[in-house]
């Protein structure tokens, strides 16, 4: 569907071929394979092949958020309206239905964060023993070897909840129990476990650190494209943010109602996810500035816990005695249904964007190539990037042009070649073009070409056109 599942898909085959990692890539999924063998578990016991296989992760997402967030809101409330309200919010949630839908670590890493809280939430109020702390420990090791931030994220909900009754205790209002410190220790082991056992990034850490304060530099290089045939896509504000508004109507009705319940402080569960949705939503919204991951995918860590805050707010509200109270309520909860799945976020087709998917065409002319051409076939970055034979991806770079599976196959990507009319200066073998794309996703940004290389490759002598179903044009080099 999009670059990343495609890659993981190609992993799980790899190891369900051999059985062992040593064909994947040496980085952060070299050694948090989880998800990878999870997958390729799944193809072994089933029989499925692995696009069919991976379909268990949408199930389990899909199933798994709505069951937390009624969970989380029984939890906090007796009123039997707020589990149905947060149940609903969560699997309409944008960033959910996204990467729910396109199977990635995060997804899965997201279950086992929020599961972790769900313990929490309900042993919050008294001493965690063996019986609880096995089970969160379990999960806090099963999100470290599968993706990169939810044990960090766990680690920051017990320091904030450290904090927060800290200064409850210090201002006489509230004893904080144990299990505070129990949680943040957890967290900070967790993640101490992860970054120096697992992935070594202790090292990257200090390094990271020295080149801050001038000790030494990042070996950090990427090249800045200014395109001369291609035009960057950029929406009008308004449009952007009509694609975006499930993220401050989300976003901003959890925050009213975690406000709202901060003179709720002598409950240790709504500390509790106050905490979890603080921070989590925190750490999106740093994606927002920074350039690390992006701010949608970072918030599917917090979809659950601003979900069940929405939840105890509307229902509450819902049963107000006041009539214009009720509307309003019922209303906002009608944008935050409408917005989520409305939004450009959970589509993969959005008008002004990247398809992000392969038409019947597409994946026919992929076939061709991968069978009949025995050289690169050179084609955009997301073409090329989509596997539609994994077994035979699963082969090598010679037949899986992405860099993602393995850094060291050779990629057959065009990029600079297309958004600056320079493809046929580089006299390739053979190039596959797609015919129905209006916004090209390519590295960097988002483009409308001004030029038709249909139309150049056509009119020059050098080649000629061998493969044509009106999706896509394949030309070989005479």
């Amino acid at each position: 569907m999009f670059f990343d599942p495609d890659a993981y898909a190609v992993r799980s085959q790899i190891i369900a071929i051999t059985g062992d990692l040593s064909a994947i890539a040496p980085d952060f999924y070299g050694a948090a394979a989880a998800f990878h063998v999870f997958g390729a578990e799944v193809m072994l016991i089933t029989g499925l092949p692995v696009d069919l296989a991976y379909a268990v992760f949408p199930f389990l997402v899909g199933l798994v958020f709505v069951l937390f967030a009624a969970i989380l809101s029984r939890r906090l409330t007796s009123d039997s309206d707020a589990p149905i309200i947060a149940a609903s919010v969560a699997a309409v949630g944008a960033s959910s239905l996204f990467f729910g839908m396109a199977p990635t670590p995060l997804a899965v890493a997201a279950i086992y964060l929020t599961g972790s809280v769900v313990i929490l939430m309900t042993n919050i109020n008294r001493q965690l023993d063996l019986q609880y702390i096995l089970p969160l420990g379990l999960f806090l090791l099963a999100g470290a070897v599968t993706h990169k931030i939810p044990v960090m994220l766990f680690a920051g909900i017990g320091a904030v909840l450290v904090g927060y009754s800290a200064v409850l205790h210090w201002i006489g209002i509230h004893r904080s129990p144990g299990t505070m410190w129990i949680v943040a220790a957890l967290g900070i082991a967790a993640l101490a476990l992860q970054w120096i056992y697992l992935l070594g990034y202790s090292e990257r850490a200090v390094l990271k650190i020295f080149s801050i304060v001038g000790l030494s530099e990042l070996p950090i290089s990427f090249e800045v494209v200014q395109p001369a045939a291609a035009t960057v896509v950029e929406s009008p504000l308004i449009v952007s943010l009509l694609r975006q508004l499930y993220l401050p109507a989300t976003v901003g009705a959890g925050g009213i109602v975690g406000l709202v319940l901060f003179r709720r402080y002598d409950d240790s569960r709504v500390r509790l996810l106050q905490a979890a949705a603080g921070v989590t939503v925190s750490a999106a919204l740093l994606g927002l500035v920074g350039s690390g991951l992006g701010y949608q995918r970072v918030y599917m860590y917090g979809a659950v816990f601003v979900a069940t805050l929405i939840g105890v707010g509307l229902a509450r509200l819902l049963h107000s005695g006041r009539v214009s109270t009720r509307t309003v309520a019922a209303g906002f909860l009608l944008v935050i249904l409408l917005a989520n799945p409305l939004s450009s976020t959970a589509m993969p087709d959005y008008p002004d964007t990247p398809r992000l998917y392969l038409s019947a065409e597409e994946v026919e002319g992929k076939q061709f190539a991968n069978h009949r051409i025995d050289q690169t076939g050179y084609m955009d970055l997301y073409y090329g990037d989509e596997a539609v034979d994994f077994k035979q991806a699963a082969r090598g770079g010679i037949h899986h042009q992405k860099t993602v599976p393995n850094p060291l196959w050779h990629p057959g990507l065009l990029n600079n070649e297309l958004i600056n009319g320079t493809l046929l200066n580089y006299e390739y073998q053979y190039i596959a073009y797609r015919t129905d794309v209006e916004v090209w996703r390519l590295r960097g940004n988002w483009y409308r070409l001004r030029w038709e290389p249909e139309q150049t490759l056509n009119a020059n002598t050098s080649y000629q056109r061998v493969y044509d179903n009106g999706g896509v044009t394949i030309h070989a080099r005479k």
